[in-house]
């Protein structure tokens, strides 16, 4: 039985390609080789994409064996793993203080303001935030307001992180993606608007005196959007 085994796959995957890889002092050198009826040819140079390509190959491996674990925390509204590494959480907070900063071209000074309550979609390679109306666990059919921030689309959330960077932790567990996502958002610098204006007032104005009055965010701002916590789903 084995030997049939052993046979099927044999039939099944012939050898037609083998790469060998050639160790010097410093570095390495790589070349390809056809294989034809059993027998190996004679090598040429691995290409450099190629080489590449390998590569990615096995760090989309790599980071999609990197399952996240963990206690689900309780801000947490979903999650859903897509396909390879990527996965579509979605998580809520109730109105904070948060450091925002600003690009010297606003003219706004960079400090903690209150925020109002948010929802975060970290999806993909992408983020999306939008605001709510109070601080409760949103329900399916609670309808999404648009986010007050620069940088942030206003009708559907998205947001530019332009080159703003933040660490992963090597363990990746529900409550320190959040925090990665969170991070990428916070530290970076609000320089345009996405889009129209987001709020009823000016959106510079707004955070002028946020800033410098640190007074609770003004919910009466905030406009409503076409959206529903299903339509992130």
């Amino acid at each position: 039985m084995l030997n049939e085994f052993t046979d099927s796959l044999q039939q099944d995957y012939p050898p037609t390609l083998a790469i060998m890889v050639y160790e010097g002092h410093n570095d390495f050198y790589l070349e390809s080789h056809e294989i034809v009826s059993g027998q190996i040819m004679e090598g040429k140079p691995l290409a450099e994409e190629t080489i590449f390509g390998i590569a990615e190959l096995f760090k989309e491996k790599g980071i999609t064996q990197c399952n996240i674990s963990g206690i689900f925390p309780g801000n947490l509204l979903h999650f859903e793993k897509l396909n390879g590494s990527d996965y579509n959480m979605i998580w809520y907070r109730p109105a904070e203080q948060r450091i925002i900063h600003f690009s010297e071209s606003l003219c706004i000074p960079d400090g903690q303001v209150w925020v109002p309550p948010l929802i975060y979609q970290a999806k993909g390679r992408t983020l999306t935030v939008m605001a709510l109306e109070s601080d409760d666990r949103p329900a399916l059919n609670t309808i999404l307001l648009k986010p007050p921030f620069h940088n942030t689309n206003g009708e559907h959330g998205s947001v530019c992180l332009g080159s703003a960077k933040a660490r992963r932790e090597s363990k990746r567990t529900f409550g320190s993606e959040i925090e990665y996502w969170e991070t990428l958002f916070w530290q970076s610098k609000f320089s345009h608007l996405s889009g129209n204006n987001p709020t009823k007032g000016n959106l510079n104005l707004i955070w002028m005196n946020q800033v410098s009055k640190g007074t609770k965010f003004p919910m009466d701002e905030l406009l409503p959007s076409k959206l529903t916590l299903k339509n992130l789903l």
